[in-house]
């Protein structure tokens, strides 16, 4: 069974030490507002630190998460196989944004509060740019089928400097695995419509968006994208399972 470690900075002497939660093996740890958050198999863990006891969980996107970071408000996610990562709300494990990293096989990950640092295999280190800043943050995104339409409804918990909303739509991709790469999204909408949105709340709103241009036997991925003041697009995907219309 694995273990997780507390050391001494100073001379690397063990100071306590407790098991992987249910006995899973671990590749992944972070720290974030007093807790850890360890990877499992198929859950990332929230675990005190002082007894390693599990709080909560969260479901990881995809099986066997290889590095964690936190960004001071969101938790960053790789994958061995996969070559993705996520960025995770960790009060209900939404995927806030997701893109393809230069590192297929990934080993670990920093944040350094402006860049992102990905470790690949063969000795690779990556400083990539993301867009980590948000205007809003999320409660909820969701997007379903009905009748014959897709309705996307979104909660924000608060707003700050956002200027507006719109819906972008992509066909399902190959692998049957819905990204952020916004090269196979486009608007959606008449003259790609701006949804006003509060501009700064701190309590919040709902919104709604109807798709009315599907086409039946047809799987589609979308994105909902903020769009700030000073013109910065931050995109969320919805989900990374496609919406089948029947």
């Amino acid at each position: 069974m694995g273990r997780i470690y507390q050391l001494n900075p100073n001379d690397g002497a063990v100071i306590d030490s407790f098991l992987v939660p249910y006995g899973e093996v671990s590749e992944g740890i972070a720290w974030a507002n007093g807790f850890l958050w360890v990877s499992g198999d198929t859950r990332i863990y929230k675990v005190n630190p002082i007894d390693g006891s599990v709080v909560d969980f969260i479901d990881s996107p995809e099986e066997d998460p290889r590095g964690l970071t936190w960004d001071g408000q969101y938790l960053w996610v790789g994958f061995q196989d996969l070559g993705m990562v996520y960025q995770l709300n960790v009060n209900n494990g939404d995927i806030v944004q997701s893109f393809l990293s230069p590192a297929i096989i990934q080993q670990g990950l920093a944040f350094d509060g402006q860049y992102l640092w990905v470790a690949g295999d063969g000795g690779d280190i990556y400083q990539l740019l993301v867009k980590y800043r948000l205007s809003i943050t999320l409660d909820s995104l969701t997007a379903k089928p009905k009748n014959g339409k897709v309705e996307i409804e979104w909660e924000t918990a608060t707003e700050e400097n956002n200027a507006y909303f719109r819906i972008a739509r992509g066909d399902e991709p190959t692998n049957g695995v819905c990204n952020l790469d916004l090269n196979n999204y486009e608007y959606v909408g008449y003259s790609s419509p701006k949804i006003n949105s509060q501009g700064t709340s701190v309590s919040g709103a709902s919104y709604r968006f109807t798709d009315m241009t599907v086409t039946a036997g047809t799987k589609y991925c979308y994105a909902l994208i903020d769009v700030d003041y000073d013109g910065t697009e931050i995109p969320h995907l919805v989900s990374t399972q496609p919406v089948s219309i029947d």
